[in-house]
């Protein structure tokens, strides 16, 4: 559990600032400036991954997720921003984040913004994973493919009262 937290300027080769096996909880915790070499920008977690009220900004992963890598749980984000996330790597994806063989990964009330990947997933990338996302706005994405969101294999997701607005691929 991480409350009122600041973690920034830190890099590692998965996971700039973390690397998490267990459950994790951040509340009005702060992520930004933090560097991976390989995934997760800022956060790399193959547990289940919560966070309230808290901002995830200016994170970079030279392989996948710019600011978040979650694999083979479930995740929970609520009212949190990501601002200016994203991978630098010629076959990195998900600008903001990347989510592998997830069952669940909901996104409420939350904002995805200026986030960029050279390939796939400009805001999200979702690889066999599930995503429901309630009052989300994604704003000003890019990516090659899925400006916004790609979608790799059968995922089944539910997008309820979210906005798209100003992202761009060349695909999608």
């Amino acid at each position: 559990l991480l409350v009122e937290c600041l973690l920034a300027d830190m890099s590692g080769s998965n996971g700039g600032a973390m690397y998490l096996e267990g459950v994790t909880i951040l509340f009005e915790t702060v992520l930004e400036n933090n560097t991976a070499i390989k995934s997760g920008g800022a956060v790399y977690t193959s547990g289940n991954f919560y966070a309230f009220n808290s901002e995830v900004n200016s994170n970079v992963a030279s392989d996948s997720g710019g600011a978040l890598y979650m694999e083979l749980k479930a995740s929970v984000i609520t009212n949190t921003t990501f601002d200016g996330n994203k991978n630098t790597g010629v076959t990195g994806t998900g600008g903001a984040i990347h989510a592998r063989s997830m069952f669940s990964f909901s996104l409420e009330e939350s904002l995805i913004v200026n986030s960029a990947t050279s390939t796939t997933g400009g805001a999200i990338m979702l690889e066999f994973s599930s995503l429901t996302s309630i009052n989300t706005h994604f704003l000003n994405n890019t990516a090659s493919s899925g400006g916004s969101i790609y979608c790799l294999g059968d995922n089944g997701f539910q997008i309820n009262g979210s906005s798209f607005e100003n992202n761009h691929a060349a695909w999608g």
